[in-house]
């Protein structure tokens, strides 16, 4: 008996009684909704929680809903502000047209959320229905802040809940474990839990506010952002990869007397950003398996394989320096390291753009990364024509000269390096 007035008869008393006590309560309406049309994002939570004095918990009410295109795509609500150990509510279409799926869920690290092996708070469904596009479901989750994993507290005026959607993925099941696809839209918010707390009272099941799908006591997080720090790791890479890398090769070009302190100084650094970026995307994702026929799987999968061979290019360069010391000329290694690097290069301007596509960035994103990347490649390629006017001016032109190796002549390799 979860409260001394109502009596778990069976299955069907039990959701006649709550569907005759569902009603809006104006003066403790709590909802957030997230509407982005950009992102084909529609999708609100309303709650409404009771202090349960026969268990002495609080029972959850909430009304999920998501609007779904032509029946396509997910919305799902979370507790917590990582979907490690969130306890989920997903929505999808059911198998019928007018069908509503209502799936609790939970995960470990980044894997896709299924319904959880360990005994969850008991739950039911109110109600399901369908209005046009909107998909809505009502439903009752006992004890739902005894949840052991990331709970959520009924007293807390900053309470974090995360949201995530996919909009075009095909759910149209009954099925509580279908798999999931990676959303496409996610965040992280807030709710002022005490504005939809009730101590006393009969327990009732919240409705949306007639307001345009606007939130009410809820608030962004104020802490970083997934996206923010996916952002972060975008920025390290692309630093390494578009711009420092392209230096540190138009530098050992030049012909300049330093060109190769200028080299290896930038391209460690280079290194160092894009072994802390790959290291910083692995972090965010740990856990989360790699698809390989989907962009994010491509985006890892070429990524991790970008980690060793910016490794190993360095390796071969040191390797060439040592060689090129005792012998005083190029030599394969020579030839690998120049493979490696402009392969390396290449590869990784491509998985930066793949990057920004499965960040959703727009257009400009992309023209302004292409355009740094022309620039990039305008550097490397007029470096020996600036190196030779610097030669000429310096008269230490002697200094240097065309280094003959399997790929033919190359103009500013140092043919005597600084021993000092």
């Amino acid at each position: 008996m979860r409260f001394s007035g109502i009596q778990r008869i069976s299955s069907w008393d039990t959701v006649t009684f709550l569907a005759g006590i569902i009603s809006s309560v104006a003066a403790a309406q709590l909802q957030y909704c997230r509407v982005d049309d950009s992102l084909r994002t529609d999708q609100c939570l309303a709650i409404s929680t009771f202090h349960n004095s026969t268990t002495n918990a609080n029972d959850f009410y909430l009304l999920v809903s998501a609007k779904f295109e032509d029946r396509k795509g997910y919305a799902a609500f979370g507790t917590g502000s990582t979907m490690d150990g969130s306890l989920m509510f997903v929505l999808y279409p059911g198998a019928q047209d007018k069908d509503v799926t209502l799936s609790i869920r939970t995960t470990n690290y980044h894997y896709p959320p299924q319904p959880p092996p360990e005994k969850t708070p008991d739950h039911q469904t109110i109600k399901t229905w369908v209005e046009g596009v909107y998909y809505n479901a009502q439903i009752v989750c006992y004890g739902c802040d005894t949840w052991h994993r990331n709970s959520a507290n009924v007293t807390s005026k900053k309470q974090k809940w995360i949201f995530a959607n996919h909009y075009e993925y095909v759910m149209q099941t009954n099925d509580i474990k279908k798999p999931m696809s990676l959303h496409t839209d996610y965040d992280v918010f807030e709710l002022d839990m005490t504005m939809g707390h009730n101590v006393d009272g009969s327990p009732v099941a919240p409705e949306l506010v007639d307001n345009g799908r606007k939130s009410i006591g809820a608030g962004t997080d104020s802490s970083w952002k997934p996206s923010q720090l996916f952002a972060i790791h975008g920025l390290l890479l692309a630093s390494a990869f578009v711009v420092l890398m392209p230096l540190g090769v138009a530098g050992i070009r030049t012909g300049r007397p330093n060109a190769f302190k200028i080299h290896w100084v930038i391209q460690l650094s280079a290194v160092a950003f894009a072994v802390s970026g790959t290291a910083w995307g692995i972090y965010l994702t740990w856990g989360h398996p790699i698809t390989i026929a989907t962009s994010n799987g491509a985006h890892k999968i070429l990524g991790l394989t970008l980690l060793v061979s910016v490794v190993l290019t360095p390796m071969l360069g040191y390797l060439h320096h040592v060689r090129y010391l005792k012998l005083g000329r190029a030599t394969g290694v020579t030839v690998w390291h120049r493979r490696f690097g402009a392969s390396t290069l290449a590869s990784a301007w491509v998985n930066v753009l793949l990057g920004l596509w499965i960040a959703g960035q727009p257009v400009w994103y992309f023209l302004v990364a292409i355009g740094v990347m022309a620039c990039s490649a305008l550097a490397i390629y007029f470096a020996p024509t600036r190196g030779t006017r610097f030669t000429k001016a310096s008269s230490t032109k002697e200094g240097y000269s065309t280094v003959e190796g399997e790929e033919g002549s190359e103009q500013g390799l140092l043919q005597k390096e600084d021993r000092t």
